[in-house]
């Protein structure tokens, strides 16, 4: 398991350049600081954004005349930057292929973009676009719900025991390393817990306690990143479940493994993936398991 061992040096902020980025790109410049890393912004210009001549000669005056829109775009992106000795980079074609490949080139270690819908870079965390650059980039994807108004402060990590998780949460320890972090897990009860059997429900409960026991034991987990884990274990449904909790306990984000052996997978790129980031109260942050060795 490849396992980050510092902060990212480079973030990369993936922008549609709409009011709805604007969390996004305060909180990449947030982060970029906090880090110390360099901040790399990316813009994506397809077919809707040519803008097309007004006029068909070049007698009409100047603010008539066709408008660059690599130009505009850059020019606005730099603009919104202004201070920040931020990298801009704007191009054209799918907005997944040019971030993943924007984000391999700079060696991006964390894309960062905004929770949107039906649009260029809007696509990128509620359809098919996000499983393809989760599918493909080996930095964790950050989306951004809250305003940055302070560092982060409080975070989870939904886990289903498994390996893609505990790399999850590893990546959560190595960018944040000075915060508590909450490890949560949901479990099934058994069927007959379902008709009132209280012995049922104390052996799931026991179970799955004694599985986050041996999770956190792992070789892999360094003594010290143990004392700084908070674990709860309940049983139902997770996306519910994440819900709730979030709201109670004041999370400011929550990172999430995309592989597991359960359906955690299924939930991440799937429909209820797209149902989670948007009902999320926080920030969602996917981390993608690394390919074997």
């Amino acid at each position: 398991m490849a396992i980050p061992r510092q902060a990212p040096e480079t973030v990369l902020l993936a922008t549609d350049l709409s009011a709805r980025c604007d969390r996004a790109q305060d909180r990449a410049v947030q982060l970029a600081g906090q880090w110390g890393a360099r901040l790399v912004a990316v813009h994506a210009l397809e077919s809707i954004d040519i803008v097309l001549p007004r006029a068909p000669d070049g007698t009409a005056p100047e603010w008539r005349r066709p408008r660059d829109p690599d130009a505009e775009a850059r020019t606005l992106l730099e603009a919104e930057l202004a201070g920040t000795g931020a990298e801009v980079v704007v191009g054209h074609g799918d907005p997944a292929a040019l971030v993943l490949a924007v984000a391999r080139r700079q060696a991006a270690g964390l894309v960062v973009t905004g929770l949107a819908r039906a649009e260029p870079l809007g696509r990128l965390l509620t359809g098919a676009t996000v499983e393809e650059v989760v599918r493909q980039s080996t930095a964790p994807v950050l989306a951004v719900r809250q305003r940055a108004r302070a560092p982060y402060a409080r975070v989870l990590v939904a886990t289903d025991f498994s390996d893609c998780s505990r790399h999850a949460l590893l990546v959560a320890a190595a960018l944040f390393p000075a915060l508590p972090l909450t490890l949560f897990h949901a479990y099934e009860a058994p069927f007959p817990a379902l008709l009132g059997r209280a012995a049922s429900r104390e052996e799931a409960a026991a179970a799955a306690a004694a599985e986050g026991r041996a999770f956190l034991a792992h070789a892999d987990i360094p003594p010290a990143l143990r004392g700084r884990v908070e674990t709860v274990v309940e049983p139902g449904n997770i996306g519910w479940l994440l819900q709730d909790y979030v709201r109670h306990a004041g999370i400011d984000l929550l990172v999430l493994g995309t592989h597991g052996r359960s359906r955690l997978m299924e939930m991440l790129v799937g429909s209820t993936a797209g149902w989670l980031l948007q009902a999320a109260p926080c920030d969602v942050m996917l981390v993608r398991e690394p390919a074997p060795a």
